[in-house]
């Protein structure tokens, strides 16, 4: 006897009641009642929600888009759309609304959101155990696109000479994507500008010289509005702002762009003045010593971990990160919390009146 083929009709959707619990057998038009057994393989029910569209609902959250979220999972925006729409029709409704030129949760996705971290949480932790997948384990550090050109190249050498157990992946981000990846759980180490109000667990932080950087041609006269390259929506951009307003110098937004090498191409083309640490200042670019430039405050930087990153079992990747990002003269720190034995901190008088 021949075997007997069933299919799915190609309009029947998961969760349609209208439809559910029916196939069409091939060999006529009866509808049969679907095999029990049959709904063992199906990737999604109502009944199980997969991890992955819990860590792109979180994952959303905490970038504030699809396309953003889509970079940190290493998908493509349709798939995070269609996965978004998987979700809410499990959930039963929205979980992200539009706002401000980004995305928000719902009430509803505001609430699973709280329990979806939870979970991950626990998927993590129990992938984390030793023996868990393979004896490599990946460790993602993110750093701070302000000192990538003098940071990233030193730590992945340095990361590859001090660890062989665990594999590393690299990322680049401003200091406010790191926090929000690090606490997010995309994260297990950042090298970032630290601010006020951060719930970060920092090892290890200290205080660098802030300066005002230009191209080597740019020529402004003291009585001239200074051009400033803006970064918008930045403490960094905040602390220009402030120095410049408390002098009482008149400015003006010469440039403005989130993209760090937008910036810099503009600084390097003599469109105005920005803002880096004083190790960050290489390629065509000087330290802008006018008298008119208002005085800045340095900035706090340090090294953060995930709040279940098992830094013990990575503690030759921690201290390496460290050692690496740690400056040298004539930079002070000002605190250490590197596991196990500590390195020696050097402490700066003149950076006192700033903690």
């Amino acid at each position: 006897m021949a075997r007997q083929k069933f299919f799915v009709e190609p309009w029947l959707h998961v969760g349609d009641d209208s439809r559910k619990g029916l196939v069409r057998e091939r060999r006529g038009d009866t509808e049969q009642p679907e095999n029990k057994g049959a709904n063992m393989h199906r990737r999604y029910d109502r009944n199980h929600i997969p991890i992955e569209l819990l860590r792109t609902l979180v994952a959303i959250e905490a970038e504030g888009s699809f396309t953003k979220a889509g970079t940190v999972l290493g998908l493509t925006q349709s798939a995070i759309s269609a996965q978004v729409r998987r979700f809410e029709q499990l959930v039963g409704g929205d979980v992200f609304v539009k706002s401000g030129g980004g995305l928000s949760l719902t009430p509803l996705g505001a609430s699973i959101a709280q329990y979806a971290r939870r979970i991950l949480q626990i998927n993590d932790q129990i992938l984390s155990r030793p023996g868990a997948q393979s004896s490599e384990r990946l460790v993602r550090i993110g750093i701070s696109t302000t000192l990538a050109s003098v940071l990233l190249l030193p730590m992945h050498h340095k990361c590859r000479a001090s660890d062989k157990v665990h594999q590393v992946q690299f990322r680049c981000d401003d200091s406010v994507a790191l926090s929000k990846a690090i606490e997010g759980g995309y994260l297990d180490i950042a090298v970032l500008f630290l601010s006020q109000g951060q719930t970060l667990e920092v090892l290890d932080e200290w205080l660098e010289p802030l300066v005002w950087a230009c191209s080597p041609n740019l020529l402004v006269s003291p009585n001239e509005r200074i051009p400033y390259i803006s970064w918008l929506n930045n403490p960094v951009d905040d602390i220009a702002v402030a120095a410049l307003e408390r002098a009482g110098r008149h400015y003006l937004v010469s440039f403005a762009s989130p993209d760090f090498n937008a910036r810099m191409i503009a600084a390097e083309g003599g469109l105005g003045y920005t803002l880096l640490p004083e190790r960050a200042v290489t390629g065509g670019l000087k330290i802008a010593r006018e008298s008119f430039l208002p005085k800045l405050p340095p900035v706090r930087i340090g090294v953060a971990v995930g709040p279940d990153f098992n830094r013990h079992a990575a503690r030759d990747l921690v201290r390496a990160a460290i050692e690496v990002t740690r400056p040298e003269e004539p930079f002070r720190l000002v605190v250490d919390r590197t596991v196990d034995a500590p390195i020696p901190v050097a402490r700066s008088p003149q950076l006192a009146q700033w903690r």
